[in-house]
């Protein structure tokens, strides 16, 4: 017999953005505010060799904020397009996610027309996502926080691309990526018999 309810929401979402044009150039900046609330109750009976019972319950409220910028460009003829963008997030979770600076996820992409409907295209960044609130808000038996140590999951990310668009509804596309990935929340299923 197992029951178990999950809930998360954002309480409070605010955000800012100002988009201005200036010629072949499109500046957008902004930053944002979110309060976000995790809970969990797990009512669990197992019966292996023994009936026990697991009666697990969690609550996380937890600010977040973050700014970012973005720089394009396209020619006149839009030949050539170029992105440049800056993000950067921070929470209260612990001292390790509150610093700005140590999640900065700068971002290029560049896109050439080679002839009409043949595009050569490639980016480049580096993302920082939160990890999962499952991770985040979970707890001991005691009631304290196991995952404090947790940092932003980061992924640096790299792309080159070639596209064709002979029309306005068709497009074939090949692209070949680079990822890698550091600091993700692996999970493990512990055995009841290890509880």
């Amino acid at each position: 017999d197992a029951q178990e309810s999950r809930g998360l929401g954002d309480v409070y979402k605010r955000q800012i953005e100002n988009t201005s044009t200036f010629g072949n150039w499109k500046i957008n900046f902004g930053a944002n505010l979110d309060y976000s609330q995790y809970t969990n109750t797990t009512f669990q009976r197992v019966y292996i060799d023994e009936g026990r019972t697991f009666d697990y319950h969690t609550y996380l409220g937890m600010w977040r904020w973050g700014i970012f910028g973005t720089i394009n460009y396209a020619t006149t003829d839009e030949r050539f397009t170029a992105s440049l963008g800056v993000r950067t997030d921070a929470n209260n979770f612990s001292s390790g996610m509150k610093g700005m600076g140590d999640q900065l996820s700068p971002r290029l992409s560049l896109s050439y027309r080679l002839r009409d409907g043949l595009y050569l295209s490639g980016n480049a960044g580096l993302y920082y996502q939160l990890p999962p609130y499952t991770g985040l808000g979970f707890k001991d038996n005691n009631g304290a926080w196991v995952n404090k140590y947790l940092r932003y999951m980061s992924v640096s990310q790299e792309s080159l691309g070639l596209s064709w668009h002979p029309g306005n509804t068709f497009e074939l596309s090949a692209e070949g990526f680079y990822k890698q990935y550091d600091n993700c929340l692996l999970y493990t299923s512990p055995s009841p018999r290890d509880s």
